[in-house]
């Protein structure tokens, strides 16, 4: 099974703004046209999320995936199939993106 890191955090994070405005807006229509073009324009101002918060730790070592970590402290062959089972899991109630997948 291939895995594939996240390249750019930041078109990940628009990908699922994106997915959620459009899954957000699909329980309700709107009839008067006024009403549609202001909640359009809030969606559009980002009003229901916020900006994305960048820090860095300067605590930060990378010692391996969370794959590795996991498979570290848990026997490994459950602990593979426990990560296969959920990667397939989240694969199929997910569409694929450009980014990730």
């Amino acid at each position: 099974m291939e895995r594939r890191a996240v390249d750019d955090v930041f078109q990940f994070r628009n990908q699922l703004v994106d997915r959620y405005s459009n899954f957000s807006r699909s329980f309700v229509r709107i009839a008067a046209d006024d009403i549609q073009k202001e909640v359009e324009r809030q969606y559009q101002d980002g009003r229901y999320w916020p900006e994305p918060l960048v820090q860095i730790n300067p605590n930060y070592q990378r010692k391996g995936t969370v794959a590795t970590q996991f498979s570290a402290a848990l026997d490994e062959p459950f602990s593979s199939w426990l990560l296969d089972l959920a990667s397939n899991a989240l694969r199929e109630a997910l569409p694929p993106t450009q980014g990730y997948s």
